[in-house]
């Protein structure tokens, strides 16, 4: 499903108005009955208090007023604008509420008023043209919405979430967004997310394949989509039926990074998992998960893998569907020839995190992956590839992920709240969610195997990404319900990824 920018949905509106024959008259008269459909299936109100502002979110607001006094529902209109101020489709939807019954208050009147409290609270005060914060009334009028400690739905987007976000806003923190046509980015994204509450997308009269244009950049996985990229799991399987992972990782102060790999690789349903290792870590690694197979290099002496497990696992490449490099190694100059050796003769899809991306940033050469790579930095890396400053790749995540993706041909994955999965050409997939169980170390090492365990069962690397990704951020909910959020272990999540797939599938089933 695509999900737009409001520069986009602007776009949308314009094109289904000047291309269909659908007036923006009737798009607001759906999108209103659209919010109140929502209010009906959700609440069993018998008091709603709209606060309505004066553009295209005050007419929603209006619209969803009438169809709710029409069900019954003591309706009061709260404005924060006087009439004269309401201009084109919103003040027609004002004039259509004269004579109904519905209590209409001016601002600042409904200030000192002390009737009956609302059950609901319906926030159209402000939509997606906001550029900064609310300002005087309006939030002032924010503030009162949050305190009334009532269950809010707002129309499109909170008020004073928008686009152009940068620290946490000052935004109505609604219970349910009623967002028209497409999935709004700033709902998916943090900090917007955070205020979003449950997101009810109605694409109301919008024709489907306006919504669905590639000319809109920002996509958010269905669960339909998921299930399609799921890798099936025929009755009649054998270990070498779901694939072969390779996994250059991991040192003798970060052996556990390593191990989380491969587990998280194992728990997501590969057959097998190489682990290169030396002989001085085999041990550590047999004890650790002895379902992995470990594959010697090296001397007896050596603390970390170098150019010899690069050399092996170039011989082992007919054996292996791909190769998962990073996780804690160290950041020597035989770990370095390792990295270079590996670019220079693996053919097949790889994944590249940690480590091996500190050291991709500092390669002689920017090497072209053709799409058969995927790329997993955390900000300070990414910062670190791009030559800027993590300030910079925070200030817009969507451009800077786009960028690392074109630079290096490969699907890149923005780590943080709200990952996001990119593939050359700009197309960016959002997986909304912010896990704090996630914050833990050896989680990132987790979703690398992950990734590549999906691409040993024969998933392309931008769906085995975006569908790895997803898949990290509900084993760590997960994990949460039974551990406690503070006490979550990436083994934890490593645990909890097959129970999430299993969901999946079984929704998908039943």
């Amino acid at each position: 499903m695509n999900a737009a920018t409001a520069a986009e949905m602007r776009q949308l509106d314009e094109r289904t108005i000047a291309e269909r024959g659908i007036s923006s008259r009737e798009l607001m008269e759906s999108a209103g009955q659209a919010v109140a459909k929502v209010i009906l299936s959700r609440f069993a109100p018998a008091r709603v208090a709209i606060f309505c502002g004066k553009g295209n979110n005050a007419g929603d607001g209006f619209v969803a007023a009438r169809a709710l006094y029409q069900q019954g529902i003591a309706v009061r209109v709260l404005c924060m604008e006087p009439e004269s101020a309401l201009k084109g489709d919103a003040a027609h939807a004002f004039a259509a509420l004269a004579g109904t019954g519905i209590d209409i208050m001016p601002w600042p009147d409904w200030l000192v008023d002390v009737g009956n409290p609302p059950d609901i609270i319906v926030d159209a005060l402000l939509g997606t043209g906001l550029r900064g914060t609310p300002a005087d009334n309006y939030a002032l009028a924010v503030k009162i919405i949050n305190g009334a400690k009532k269950p809010v739905v707002a129309v499109d987007v909170p008020s004073g979430v928008g686009d152009d976000m940068g620290a946490e806003p000052a935004a109505v923190q609604a219970t349910v967004t009623v967002t028209i046509g497409l999935p709004k980015v700033c709902l998916l994204t943090w900090p917007g997310a955070k205020f979003a509450g449950e997101v009810v997308v109605e694409p109301i009269q919008f024709p489907r394949d306006l919504l669905g244009s590639s000319k809109i950049r920002q996509n958010v996985a269905t669960k339909e989509e998921l299930l399609h990229w799921l890798p099936s799991r025929p009755g009649n399987a054998n270990k070498g039926t779901f694939g072969k992972v390779g996994i250059l990782a991991g040192s003798a102060s970060y052996a556990g990074a390593a191990i989380l790999c491969a587990r998280g690789a194992l728990r997501t349903g590969c057959g097998l998992a190489y682990m290169f290792s030396t002989p001085r870590l085999n041990a550590i690694y047999k004890a650790a998960l002895p379902e992995a197979i470990t594959v010697l290099s090296g001397t007896e002496t050596d603390d970390h893998l170098g150019l010899p497990a690069a050399k092996l696992a170039d011989e082992m490449q007919s054996r292996l569907d791909v190769l998962a490099v990073g996780p804690g190694l160290d950041f020597g100059d035989d770990q370095g020839q390792m990295l270079a050796q590996v670019l220079e003769t693996w053919r097949k899809p790889l994944v590249l995190d940690a480590s091996a991306l500190t050291m991709l940033a500092e390669h002689k050469t920017i090497p072209k992956f053709s799409g058969r790579a995927v790329l997993t930095p955390h900000p300070g890396e990414m910062a670190r590839m791009l030559g800027v400053k993590v300030s910079d790749v925070l200030l817009d995540r969507f451009e800077s992920v786009r960028k690392m993706a074109d630079m290096y041909e490969a699907v890149v994955v923005s780590k943080g709240a709200s990952p996001l999965v990119c593939e050359p050409g700009g197309q960016v997939w959002i997986a909304p969610g912010a896990v704090p169980a996630l914050a833990k170390g050896g989680t990132g090492d987790v979703l690398t195997g992950v990734i590549a365990s999906f691409i040993a069962q024969g998933a392309k690397p931008l769906p085995a990404t975006v569908l790895a990704v997803w898949a990290h951020l509900e084993a760590g909910k997960k994990a949460a319900i039974s551990k406690g959020t503070r006490g979550v272990l990436a083994s934890d999540v490593a645990d909890a990824v097959p129970l999430v797939l299993d969901e999946l599938e079984f929704s998908g089933e039943h």
